[in-house]
Formats: structure tokens, sequence, C-alpha cells
């Protein structure tokens, strides 16, 4: 909803669930209840007219989606036609994020440069300063940058990265004050029904999303480290064929692995005005006796 009565606030969000039953009076989580917490709802202030932009609900904000999904809110205020400066603040619940603790809770504050055209040349251009603590006890202190450059509908460069000095040093009291997650996209559509894209993701720490999660496909770019190259073609107006294929070296992994993915989409199922998608995956990872494929 937006214009809420005539006004600036809109109301938006998506909710990804799974409805089941259950007999017995067991407390464990299950994989449903995690699912179920992965939504988003938000209430966002944002006059063309006004200095002041707001937010609140459980959101990522704007200028870094990068960011773990909050549960709180955002507060800016444009400085010039190309600048905005804010802060932010609230928990992280999402149990997909990449460093996630179920009493974990972030602030920081942000700058944001944004100029030019959809029609042609655009670029975005985020800064910022956070902490994160556990309970209500710092846990670490975090620089992150987003940045984005578009040409048209031809060329997008996309970059996030974030450094940070972790409380508690590693064994043998190992500084690890650096980059710790990284992730940069190209992408390259020459003609209107092919695009390619080149992917490279890093982290130098291992990600604390919920295990359980691995299973539903929510998780998949926090298992793999490294680069990977993908091709999308649209064969006619309704269907179109994808792949992606990279190699892996993940954090205590012995040896890379190789990753492959190929799908298919449908954009109208005869003339239901339903879409579908179906895709396949693969992996070869090291073992103690050769590679294995999972």
């Amino acid at each position: 909803m937006t214009r809420i009565d005539g006004s600036y606030w809109n109301l938006s969000g998506s909710w990804r669930g799974r409805f089941n039953t259950q007999s017995g009076t067991g407390g464990f989580q299950t994989i449903n209840d995690l699912v179920n917490r992965t939504y988003h709802l938000q209430m966002t202030y944002d006059n063309p007219n006004s200095h002041w932009v707001a937010g609140f609900g459980r959101l990522y904000l704007p200028w870094a989606q990068s960011l773990d999904t909050i549960d709180g809110g955002y507060f800016g205020r444009r400085v010039g036609p190309h600048m905005i400066a804010g802060i932010f603040a609230g928990t992280t619940p999402d149990p997909t994020s990449w460093n996630y603790s179920p009493n974990s809770r972030i602030g920081g504050g942000f700058l944001n440069f944004s100029g030019g055209s959809f029609d042609s040349f655009r670029f975005t251009s985020t800064e910022g300063l956070a902490v994160q603590t556990r309970g209500w006890q710092e846990n670490r202190q975090f620089l992150f940058t987003e940045n984005g450059l578009f040409y048209k509908h031809f060329l997008s460069i996309y970059h996030s990265m974030q450094a940070d000095r972790p409380r508690v040093p590693g064994a043998n009291g190992q500084d690890f004050t650096g980059l710790s997650r990284s992730f940069l996209t190209v992408r390259i559509q020459p003609i209107d029904r092919v695009s390619f894209d080149l992917n490279h993701n890093y982290f130098r720490d291992l990600p604390t999303f919920d295990q359980l999660l691995i299973s539903t496909g929510l998780v998949d770019q926090l298992l793999f480290q490294g680069f990977s190259f993908g091709v999308h073609v649209d064969v006619t107006k309704n269907i179109s064929i994808f792949n992606s294929l990279g190699r892996s070296s993940q954090t205590g992994d012995s040896a890379t692995s190789w990753n492959q993915m190929y799908g298919v989409t449908v954009g109208k199922i005869w003339r239901t005005g339903m879409r579908g998608m179906c895709d396949s995956r693969s992996s070869t990872a090291p073992s103690a006796t050769g590679v294995t494929a999972r």
C-alpha cells in the first residue's frame, strides 16, 4: 500500500512460510518454524518534498541490503540532491542471515551517495560504521560498504564488503582484524534475450545461519566461496533457461569443489497466468578417498 490516506507513508512486505501439523508435545524447533521467520513487513516514509526519510518494521536497510534483516528501523536526512545521512538499529531475527544469533542486536550510521539516470549511467554508494552485540555484550565493530555502477540494461557492477575487528581474538591470540566478507557480481546483457554474470564470494569466518535451513535452498549463497559464472537465455517470450557453474574453496575444505545448477522458468503456464520454475543442482566435494557428488 502506497500513499496511505493521502500521506507519504507506505506499507510493503512479503511472507515466505510453510504450514504443517504435528502430534505430541515436543518443544523442538522445526524447519517450518525457521522458514516462517524469514518474512519482511515495513512502514516507510518517503516524501520527495521533505528532507527526511524513515522506516520501521522487519526490513533491510534500503541503501545497504547486504546487512542482515533487522527488527527495528532507520532514520535519515537528505543532504543535497545526491546524499542521504542516517542511523539504524534493531535486532537480527532472520535465521538465514550470514551472522545470525538469536539474541543479536545491531546499530550504526551510514552515508549514501547516488546519481545519474536509468536511461544512461547511474551509481549508488553506501558507507557506514556499525556495532553488533550478543545480548548487550559487544561482539564486533565493523565497516560496511555497498556500491553499484549501472549503464542502461547493458552493464551492472555490484560490490558489498564488511571489515571488522572481532572482540574475541582467534586461537593463540591471532588478530583477525580486516576483511571479513565480500561479494562481487558483474552482469552483462549484450542483447535483450541473453545475459552473462560473473560472481565472487568470500567470507573469512564460517556463517552462523541455522543449519536446519540448508535443505531449503534459502542459504545457498552462504555455502559457496569462490568464483562462479552464469548464463540466462530467454528462448521464447515465456520460457527461459539458465545455468550457473562455479568452483568453491570454502574455509575448512581440504580441496576445491565444483558446483553447478541448471534450470528452466516458464512465465505463463497455458492460460492460467501462473509461473513455474524447475532446477537441478549438484556439486563435487573433496573426501578422504577422492571426490564425491552431493
